[in-house]
C-alpha cells in the first residue's frame, strides 16, 4: 500500500469518527424575571428548568425541537382549540404573562395571581435511547391548577422521538401484559372488569397510556390527570421492569 493511500484512508476514517460525535447535555434556565416586560412590573411566577443537547448537529437539533415544543405546550394557556403561536420558550413565557394581563384587565374584580412551572430531568441514558422526564404546572385560576409528568424518548443515533406506535411491535401481546401489570399494581383480580376498582376506561376497555418513559431498571406507564380516574386519585402510573418487556421494543434499550 503506497504512502498516499494510507493517507487517504487515514483521513476518512479520522472524518468519519469525528462526525460521530457524542451527545452533550447542558442545564438550561429560564423565568419571567428575565424578560424586559418584567423588570418594573410585577408579572406572575414563571419558571422554567430544562435540559438542551449539544454534539451531532442534525441529532441534537431534533432532540432540541421536540424538547422546546413540549415545553411550550406545557404551559400554554391560549384557545383550546388553537396551536401556541411561539417558536422558542421566552416566547412562551411571553405569551403566558401577556394572558394573565389580558384576563385580570378584562375581569379585575375576578383577578388571581398565575402561576406556572417546568422541571425536566434526564432518567435515562444509553448509547441508543434518552429518556428525559417532564413535570410540569399551572394555575390560571378554576378550583385548582393542572399539572402533568411527560416523558420524552429518544433515538441517539437519529434525534427521532420514540413515541408508543414506534417503539412497541406487538401491540396486542403488549398490553395483554401491560394489562397485567397494571391489574397488579392496582389489586384488580385478573378475571375482573378493568374498571370494577373504580377507574374510568372507555367501555371499560384497557389500554395503554401514550405517555411512556424509562427509569434506570423499568418502563414506566403514566395516565394524565382525568383520563382514567378523578383529580382527587393523583397521578395514575406503575412501572415494569424493562427485562420483561425488552422483546417487545423496537429499540435495544440497554
Amino acid at each position: 500500500m503506497n504512502n498516499k493511500l494510507l493517507l487517504l484512508i487515514c483521513v476518512f476514517l479520522f472524518l468519519t469518527s469525528c462526525s460521530e460525535k457524542p451527545l452533550i447535555f447542558t442545564s438550561e434556565s429560564f423565568s419571567a424575571k428575565d424578560l424586559p416586560m418584567c423588570k418594573d412590573v410585577m408579572c406572575p411566577e414563571v419558571l422554567i428548568d430544562y435540559v438542551m443537547v449539544n454534539g451531532d448537529e442534525e441529532v441534537s437539533e431534533k432532540i432540541n425541537h421536540t424538547i422546546t415544543r413540549t415545553i411550550i405546550n406545557a404551559i400554554y394557556i391560549g384557545e383550546q382549540d388553537a396551536s401556541p403561536a411561539a417558536t422558542t420558550i421566552p416566547e412562551a413565557v411571553t405569551n403566558f404573562i401577556k394572558e394573565y394581563r389580558l384576563e385580570n384587565a378584562e375581569f379585575p374584580a375576578m383577578a388571581v395571581e398565575y402561576f406556572a412551572e417546568a422541571s425536566m430531568t434526564k432518567n435515562r441514558t444509553t448509547e441508543n435511547v434518552i429518556s428525559l422526564q417532564l413535570d410540569h404546572y399551572i394555575f390560571a385560576g378554576g378550583a385548582h391548577g393542572y399539572g402533568a409528568t411527560q416523558y420524552l424518548n429518544f433515538d441517539t443515533q437519529t434525534g427521532e422521538e420514540l413515541e408508543y406506535d414506534t417503539l412497541i411491535l406487538d401491540k396486542t401481546s403488549f398490553t395483554a401484559l401491560v394489562e397485567k401489570k397494571f391489574k397488579e399494581a392496582y389489586k384488580i383480580p385478573q378475571r375482573s372488569s378493568i374498571n370494577s376498582k373504580g377507574f374510568w376506561f372507555k367501555e371499560d376497555q384497557f389500554y395503554v397510556p401514550n405517555n411512556i418513559g424509562f427509569t434506570n431498571d423499568n418502563l414506566i406507564f403514566s395516565y394524565d390527570e382525568y383520563e382514567i380516574a378523578s383529580y382527587a386519585e393523583g397521578r395514575i402510573f406503575f412501572e415494569i421492569p424493562i427485562k420483561e418487556i425488552q422483546q417487545y421494543l423496537s429499540i435495544n434499550v440497554d
